[in-house]
């Protein structure tokens, strides 16, 4: 298993779809127009799936949307491998890896620039003293807030009912506001309505299942989703 892993961490870093954190250095900027010239467009629409893993929503949204352009952020190489070669050999040419740490993102996008954030079945960090860590927790607001263009979107998905319960508690001190909640998408009837009535849910919210999520469900547990935009709080930071 090691001998595959780091087969693979070699084989990532000649991937062209991947940037790495070992090419970047841990404090040094993406130069200025980076994802223009990445993506051979002067503005591109950029979304960014969150501890990706294997980039299962970064495939299938780019799939869905060939005129927008997609990012898979996650630290670990091995698992950017997946999603990295996939890409690849479909072509998927709106895709792109970014091994980086997170909370680093500031470094590679302009403020304003992101059209969305995804967050699928992101580690809780249970723990307390964790806190910080969560990708929920009001250190990410911030970076949030200052890089996703107004009114734009960040959308939980979580097994976690810790997790869910802390990002609520964000909600209400102001961090984010959440214009949905539903409880399981799997449900079905009025588990997609919200405070204001019915509310357009993601096709690719069900439709798509990553590798974490089946072996969830498999085990019975509830699959949440939170569709959320940085609060006051966030954007006054």
């Amino acid at each position: 298993m090691a001998k595959d892993k780091l087969k693979r961490y070699a084989q990532v870093a000649e991937f062209p779809n991947v940037t790495e954190i070992t090419d970047l250095g841990l404090d040094r900027p993406l130069p200025e127009g980076y994802w223009a010239e990445r993506f051979d467009t002067p503005a591109p629409r950029l979304t960014l799936e969150l501890a990706c893993g294997k980039g299962e929503y970064t495939l299938a949204q780019a799939r869905l949307h060939p005129d927008r352009h997609f990012v898979g952020v996650d630290i670990k190489g091995a698992r950017i491998w997946d999603g990295a070669g996939a890409a690849l050999r479909e072509p998927l040419p709106n895709v792109h890896f970014l091994r980086v740490w997170i909370d680093h993102l500031p470094l590679y996008f302009a403020p304003g620039s992101l059209d969305e954030i995804w967050i699928v079945f992101p580690d809780p960090y249970l723990r307390e003293k964790q806190a910080s860590k969560r990708l929920t927790s009001p250190k990410f607001a911030r970076i949030y807030a200052s890089l996703l263009r107004p009114g734009a979107a960040v959308h939980l998905k979580t097994d976690s009912p810790e997790l869910t319960d802390f990002t609520l508690e964000q909600v209400r001190d102001g961090w984010f506001d959440c214009s949905c909640h539903i409880p399981d998408i799997y449900a079905g009837g009025d588990a997609g309505r919200s405070d204001t009535g019915a509310f357009p849910v993601p096709d690719v919210l069900t439709s798509v299942q990553t590798f974490y999520e089946k072996s969830h469900l498999r085990k019975g547990r509830t699959i949440r989703y939170l569709h959320l935009t940085p609060g006051l709080r966030a954007a006054a930071s």
